[in-house]
């Protein structure tokens, strides 16, 4: 007995042994590989939502800028302003503001009896989610035509006529604030900068 214990204390590990520690050494090395790997895929899906719901932006302000026309549900019109709600945990809507139309077909020049249309609502699902803007949430940018001007108010645009054709949120509503939108996957951030005199938009990890 004791010459067996100690031959078998000399001989080193079993190869069960070895291949045991080598199995448990591959699960770990494979868990972390795995575990690297969606971190990088989520960060790349954040990413790419920030980029979209940027380019989204600069699609919109582009739009009123070349006096566009938009159809929805089937009327084609062009827009006298176009508003992005921003909310915290909700999806980003587009809507453009359609004017009135007079007896005689053509568009009513007074803003206060145009309505906001539904244009697009944008999806962040599955890529993360907002998940903070300050200052305050929701937030509506609004940006006008033919002017190109920007507003932001933190609560449901009203127009008024303006001198130049444009229809306008009353003074006292809005504010030239930049605005900063947090978006999240729970573990990665991005964050959208809008310039509240321009709304202009850049992108920060």
């Amino acid at each position: 007995m004791d010459k067996y214990s100690k031959s078998r204390s000399g001989s080193g590990f079993t190869l069960v042994e070895i291949t045991v520690v080598m199995a448990i050494i591959a699960v770990l090395l494979v868990t972390a590989g795995l575990s690297v790997f969606y971190s990088q895929r989520n960060r790349l899906f954040l990413e790419q939502a920030a980029q979209d719901l940027a380019a989204e932006i600069r699609l919109t302000q582009s739009r009123i800028l070349a006096i566009q026309k938009i159809d929805i549900d089937g009327s084609s019109f062009t827009p006298k302003a176009a508003v992005i709600r921003i909310e915290t945990d909700k999806k980003p809507e587009i809507y453009y503001l359609k004017p009135a139309i007079l007896l005689n077909g053509n568009p009513d020049p007074d803003c206060t009896k145009a309505s906001l249309e539904s244009n697009k609502t944008f999806n962040l699902e599955g890529r993360g989610k907002i998940f903070s803007i300050t200052p305050q949430s929701p937030v509506f940018l609004i940006y006008t035509s033919p002017i190109g001007r920007f507003y932001v108010t933190s609560s449901e645009p009203i127009f008024t006529n303006s001198a130049n054709n444009s229809c306008i949120p009353p003074p006292s509503s809005y504010s030239n604030e930049n605005i900063t939108v947090k978006l999240t996957n729970d573990t990665q951030n991005y964050w959208l900068e809008i310039n509240g005199q321009t709304g202009e938009v850049t992108i920060r990890e």
